[in-house]
């Protein structure tokens, strides 16, 4: 996800991760109960198995306003049917995570959020075309890589093909520096920007 903050930086730099940062996310919970078992301890709680859209958005508090402009930025967004596939590594960080298909078009709603959100670039604009991107966990070295990633895949080829539907995009904000807290939840398809669409926590 907010991908350090979550533990890593999907294959940027950037680590500027303060209390009040909010991330746009595809929340996956059905994937919960399968990556359980590689939970990594380092990173911050309450964050559910997701795809990062982008992060980092505006910062906290979060109003009307905002969400509003998040609605218009989804309109005609349908819900989504991932592909969950094999596990990755980003480098130089030994950071673990899930392919998911449709990588393009996921992708091109990355891009369309960023675009509607310009003063809020992908990774503070370090990343110019972030990968999507289940995370799982972080790696010391090289070893411990190869160990998760053979135990992951071991779990993962007994549930394969794995189809997950993703009906909600969910705003995600840090709370305090160690965990995440859901701020609202947009049920997917957004057919206008009308006050009112999301779930707010």
């Amino acid at each position: 996800m907010p991908d350090d903050v979550d533990g890593a930086r999907a294959t940027g730099s950037w680590s500027t991760v303060a209390p009040g940062v909010t991330a746009i996310d595809l929340a996956l919970p059905d994937l919960g109960p399968l990556l359980a078992p590689f939970a990594d301890p380092s990173f911050p709680r309450g964050m559910p198995p997701h795809v990062t859209l982008l992060y980092p958005w505006r910062p906290a508090p979060l109003d009307d306003d905002d969400f509003d402009a998040l609605g218009r930025a989804l309109t005609g967004v349908p819900p989504w049917r991932l592909r969950i596939g094999e596990v990755q590594r980003f480098d130089p960080e030994r950071l673990l995570y899930l392919a998911v298909e449709p990588c393009d078009a996921l992708q091109a709603l990355m891009r369309r959020l960023a675009d509607a959100f310009p003063e809020t670039p992908p990774y503070g604009g370090t990343i110019a075309d972030p990968v999507p991107h289940v995370t799982v966990r972080r790696c010391v070295d090289d070893e411990e890589c190869a160990h998760w990633t053979a135990r992951i895949e071991g779990v993962l080829a007994e549930h394969r093909p794995i189809d997950v539907i993703a009906d909600h995009v969910t705003v995600h904000e840090l709370i305090g520096d160690d965990t995440w807290r859901a701020r609202a939840a947009l049920p997917l398809p957004i057919r206008s920007a009308s006050r009112g669409p999301a779930t707010r926590g």
